[in-house]
């Protein structure tokens, strides 16, 4: 009879599992790519992210917030959003996992409004 343990932390593997079904999404991608240099409110962020209607960016900012890779700063009548430092981590390993590849740069806007862009 075996004396180890075949004990997995399940735990540590459901939360790995939820991450990445929360980053498989190319819309969470997006977002987290669009607040990589800056914050930006909700309509900054529909700017960069065409197609997408303001409650489905919302629930997507609201998802990733609880993962606790987006931050929330209210300014006023305004919510800047902005990565967390374990959004900024993982966002430089999927771009590291991604070298070599086409460029993640997800602004496709002919001529920016945003006040807090970097495009």
């Amino acid at each position: 009879m075996n004396s180890y343990s075949t004990h997995t932390p399940t735990t540590s593997i459901d939360n790995l599992s939820a991450l990445l079904k929360l980053l498989a999404d190319p819309t969470r991608l997006k977002i987290l790519l669009t607040l990589h240099k800056n914050e930006h409110c909700v309509s900054d962020c529909m700017c960069h992210l065409p197609g997408v209607s303001q409650s489905l960016l919302s629930h997507h900012l609201a998802d990733l917030r609880k993962a606790g890779l987006v931050e929330a700063n209210k300014q006023g009548l305004k919510v800047y959003y902005s990565l967390s430092n374990r959004g900024q981590e993982i966002l430089s390993a999927l771009t590291n996992l991604n070298k070599g590849e086409e460029s993640m740069s997800t602004c496709s806007c002919q001529k920016c409004v945003c006040q807090n862009c970097a495009c």
